[in-house]
Protein backbone atom coordinates (compact mmCIF):
# COMPACT_ATOMS: atom_id res chain seq x y z
CA UNK A 1 0.00 0.00 0.00
CA UNK A 2 2.90 2.09 1.04
CA UNK A 3 4.60 1.64 -2.59
CA UNK A 4 1.33 2.69 -4.25
CA UNK A 5 1.20 6.15 -2.55
CA UNK A 6 4.87 7.09 -2.78
CA UNK A 7 4.91 6.40 -6.68
CA UNK A 8 1.31 8.07 -6.61
CA UNK A 9 2.80 10.93 -4.84
CA UNK A 10 5.53 11.09 -6.89
CA UNK A 11 3.68 11.12 -10.15
CA UNK A 12 1.34 13.85 -8.54
CA UNK A 13 4.31 16.01 -7.89
CA UNK A 14 6.10 15.60 -10.97
CA UNK A 15 8.80 14.02 -9.59
CA UNK A 16 11.06 12.15 -12.44
CA UNK A 17 11.19 8.37 -12.62
CA UNK A 18 15.02 7.20 -12.61
CA UNK A 19 17.02 4.43 -11.40
CA UNK A 20 17.39 6.18 -7.97
CA UNK A 21 13.62 6.40 -7.70
CA UNK A 22 12.65 2.83 -8.76
CA UNK A 23 14.79 1.65 -6.01
CA UNK A 24 12.44 3.51 -3.22
CA UNK A 25 9.16 1.00 -3.29
CA UNK A 26 11.90 -1.77 -2.82
CA UNK A 27 13.83 -0.63 -0.16
CA UNK A 28 10.09 0.25 1.47
CA UNK A 29 8.56 -3.07 1.28
CA UNK A 30 11.89 -4.78 2.68
CA UNK A 31 11.36 -2.29 5.32
CA UNK A 32 7.48 -2.51 5.70
CA UNK A 33 8.03 -7.11 6.05
CA UNK A 34 11.04 -6.46 8.21
CA UNK A 35 8.66 -4.91 10.43
CA UNK A 36 6.05 -6.87 10.10
CA UNK A 37 8.28 -10.19 11.06
CA UNK A 38 9.04 -8.45 14.04
CA UNK A 39 5.72 -7.54 15.20
CA UNK A 40 4.91 -11.20 14.57
CA UNK A 41 7.70 -12.86 16.59
CA UNK A 42 6.70 -10.33 19.71
CA UNK A 43 2.62 -11.27 18.93
CA UNK A 44 3.33 -15.19 19.46
CA UNK A 45 5.62 -14.91 22.00
CA UNK A 46 3.74 -12.83 23.79
CA UNK A 47 0.02 -15.24 23.06
CA UNK A 48 2.33 -18.06 24.10
CA UNK A 49 3.58 -16.52 27.72
CA UNK A 50 0.16 -15.70 28.33
CA UNK A 51 -1.03 -19.09 27.66
CA UNK A 52 1.86 -20.26 30.12
CA UNK A 53 0.41 -17.92 32.90
CA UNK A 54 -3.31 -19.19 32.18
CA UNK A 55 -2.44 -22.88 32.93
CA UNK A 56 -0.17 -22.33 35.80
CA UNK A 57 -3.83 -19.94 36.51
CA UNK A 58 -6.08 -23.22 36.37
CA UNK A 59 -3.68 -26.08 37.48
CA UNK A 60 -4.65 -27.17 40.86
Amino acid sequence: MVVIWTMGLMAALNIDFNIMTYIIPTLLMIIGIGDSVHFLVKYYGTLAMVDENVKHCIRP
